[in-house]
């Protein structure tokens, strides 16, 4: 839900946001209704005390379900890769269907220059239809330099981020190993680390958050 606070100048309206938002907006003076602020207001949930008590959790979160209604990395991981490998057999598919009619009505000269470049493409095009991505294609770097204007998105390197939960923190070694003996080819980096961990690590100074780890 969106909202927003509207008011009279000089009626507060930015220190109710700081209020309701925990912002530090500059309140006081015309200048500081100049600009326009967005926060985010958390609002409790009272269903969420009844199910914990009916339940007897012993952790509350409001956190939110998986849209998948389950966990399930290697799941994702997948999912997410043909979401990519489509997005760029896309970008290919157009670029051939584009490009055969002015290889075709081009003079000899030009000609040799579109034929290579629809040949290459072709041959990433068969690589993205057996769902591999294309950094695990084996590219000279001439043809990586004259893919570079398509911003082909599987031909990027990745950095594999795991989110794990607070209690598998002790685990976070063994989690960068296991995913990197799967995923860890060429152009894929794993590193895992609690999101949740770090959001409120942030909200501390360096010193504080830097006392915190070592602990």
């Amino acid at each position: 839900m969106d909202l927003g606070i509207v008011g009279l100048p000089l009626c507060g309206k930015t220190t109710v946001f700081n209020a309701l938002t925990h912002g530090h907006a500059e309140t006081g003076g015309y200048r500081a209704g100049v600009e326009t602020h967005i926060g985010v207001v958390k609002v409790s949930d009272e269903r969420l005390s009844k199910l914990a008590a009916q339940f007897q959790s012993k952790k509350v979160r409001d956190d939110v379900p998986h849209p998948q209604g389950s966990i399930d990395p290697h799941r994702d991981i997948a999912a997410m890769d043909a979401e990519l490998v489509l997005a760029d057999l896309a970008v290919v598919e157009k670029r051939l269907e584009r490009l055969a009619p002015v290889v075709r009505a081009s003079k000899p000269g030009e000609r040799e220059a579109g034929e290579r470049e629809m040949e290459l493409l072709q041959r990433i095009k068969g690589t993205l239809e057996s769902e591999t991505p294309l950094r695990a294609q084996d590219l000279t770097a001439e043809e990586e330099r004259s893919l570079r204007d398509y911003a082909l998105l599987t031909l990027k390197p990745i950095l594999l981020t795991v989110n794990v939960v607070e209690e598998d923190t002790s685990k976070i070694a063994d989690i960068e190993g296991e995913f990197a003996a799967r995923y860890g080819a060429e152009g894929t980096r794993v590193v895992a680390l609690c999101g949740q961990l770090e959001m409120e690590l942030a909200e501390l100074s360096e010193e504080e958050a830097w006392e915190f780890r070592q602990d």
